[in-house]
């Protein structure tokens, strides 16, 4: 055998997966039920709208209310509530930890309409229950408002107010103001915000236009809004003499429901609205509003069941159509649960049944390979090897294998590819120590030249993964995690071959 260098890509193993308990005890939104029970107590019976205001935490009782142009007033006032323990100056975080939630409809109406009023900071609305969430016939506003538009008759010269976005969206454009020379809208707020409409010759790109999709990962680890639309210029050559630009819509909202045992949804269903706003239209043409993109909306719970409505559509242009839809992420056993999704953008990512993130997340990489350490983040690639042999082994060297929260007693079978010839497969022995801290080492024969190393992890699908599953598929499943260069990820397989992602 030459003394060839030899080189290997070493690979990272780092899962998410859930081990000790059953999925619901297991996991934990983090509410510390600060916040009380949603409602903090039995509605008036006249009650069918309820005004939410996200800063103050003051709710307003309605038997009647204007949903078109969404005051922050009833029209009819039946009573109010506070939600306890808002800090001085308002609620910024817009994350509310409650102990139970349970909004229903009053047997006098067929509906409960909850709209929220987003705070000063538009911070995305998170609604944690530590215990149940549920919604019996709720329909559930967080979306974004039409832009303002041109009336009959002249216009003063001002600039026409853009929608206001759901909480965490990004706000309309405002429209550009017909003054002694025609001006240009204003781009909509946020980072797909629409461009604005150009001063200039009839219909020639004076129109604002419609917010782009938004930025949100699939994951919704980070809740992001949908951003507003453009504002359409102004005119001059109107025929009733000048005329001002119609305002961009806002963009949906940003609204996470969690809990900690279930979400429900009974009754008529649950309808949960993150839409964009609709540009203004215009008197004269030409000069309207973009519509604001669709919002983000996430569900995390153990179990959902029950039945309703997720719409994330992005609002309308009078003269584009509709701006780019919403993102969703299901997380959590939805196989009891009827949603119908409308309106959502290109790439959204619908995880059903889904991951449950665990407190303590599991983990195994490869620490060393021979007396050659390797790094937290090895890139498997070969152009810069995670480790180089610079004297060739002349025999077997050991991989050492660390894990944490991992069952002790598995074993991991370790991968061998050259760069040319077939692969070895070896199995470590199992992994010892602590559930928090366990090792395990696996013997290998490493070939002349390139080469990678994976690794693949198998258990029993017992209650804790299974129960992601439809029942149909629970028999003879299995957890399987692969670890490869750069990447891992985790499945549950079931004895058909089907296979279903666990975690982000």
């Amino acid at each position: 055998m030459s003394r060839q260098m030899r080189k290997l890509a070493a690979s990272c193993l780092a899962v998410l997966l859930l081990v000790a308990a059953p999925a619901a005890a297991q996991f934990n939104n983090g509410s510390s039920g600060i916040h009380g029970n949603l409602p903090p107590g039995p509605l008036p019976d006249a009650t069918q709208f309820v005004l939410w205001n996200l800063g103050t935490g003051l709710l307003r009782y309605c038997s009647t209310y204007e949903l078109t142009p969404r005051p922050d007033t009833c029209t009819s006032e039946v009573g109010t509530a506070q939600i306890p323990n808002i800090p001085p100056g308002g609620l910024t975080s817009g994350v509310y930890e409650f102990d139970h939630v349970n909004l229903a409809a009053s047997p006098f109406f067929g509906f409960l309409y909850v709209i929220v009023i987003p705070n000063a900071y538009n911070a995305p609305l998170s609604i944690l229950s530590k215990n149940e969430l549920h919604f019996t016939s709720v329909l559930f506003y967080a979306d974004g408002l039409t832009g303002a538009g041109t009336a009959s008759g002249l216009q003063p010269n001002v600039s026409l107010a853009g929608g206001r976005p759901g909480p965490g969206g990004f706000a309309g454009g405002a429209g550009g103001f017909a003054g002694t020379a025609a001006t240009d809208g204003n781009a909509g707020f946020g980072p797909g915000g629409g461009g604005p409409g150009t001063a200039g010759a009839q219909c020639d790109n004076t129109w604002g236009l419609n917010a782009l999709a938004p930025i949100a990962s699939t994951t919704l680890t980070q809740l992001v809004g949908g951003s507003g639309g453009g504002g359409g210029a102004s005119t001059t050559t109107c025929a009733l003499g000048h005329n001002n630009g119609s305002a961009g819509g806002g963009g949906g909202g940003a609204l996470l429901l969690s809990a900690n045992t279930q979400i429900t949804f009974d009754g008529n269903g649950g309808y949960l609205y993150v839409n964009g706003g609709n540009g203004g239209s215009s008197l004269c043409g030409c000069y309207e509003g973009g519509g604001g993109a669709g919002g983000s909306l996430k569900l995390v719970a153990p179990r959902m069941t029950g039945f309703g409505s997720a719409t994330l559509t992005g609002g309308s242009s009078p003269r584009l159509g509709a701006a780019s839809g919403g993102v969703i992420r299901v997380e959590g056993d939805a196989t009891q649960l009827s949603l119908s999704i409308v309106g959502q953008s290109t790439g959204t990512l619908v995880v059903s049944p889904g991951p449950i993130t665990p407190a303590v997340t599991p983990s195994l990489r490869i620490t060393s390979i021979g007396d050659q350490s390797v790094r937290q983040a090895p890139t498997g690639n070969t152009a810069t090897p995670d480790v180089s042999f610079a004297t060739p082994p002349t025999g077997p060297v050991a991989v050492n294998l660390a894990a944490a929260n991992i069952p002790l007693g598995t074993s991991v079978k370790v991968r061998v590819t050259p760069q040319v010839g077939s692969f070895t497969e070896v199995t470590s022995d199992p992994l010892m120590g602590t559930v928090a801290s366990s090792t395990a080492t696996a013997s290998v024969t490493i070939p002349a030249g390139y080469g990678s190393i994976t690794a693949v992890a198998s258990f029993g699908c017992d209650g804790t993964f299974c129960a992601l599953l439809p029942a149909k598929d629970r028999p003879g499943a299995i957890v399987e995690v692969v670890a490869s260069a750069g990447t891992s990820r985790a499945f549950i397989v079931t004895k058909e071959g089907k296979r279903f992602a666990l975690g982000n």
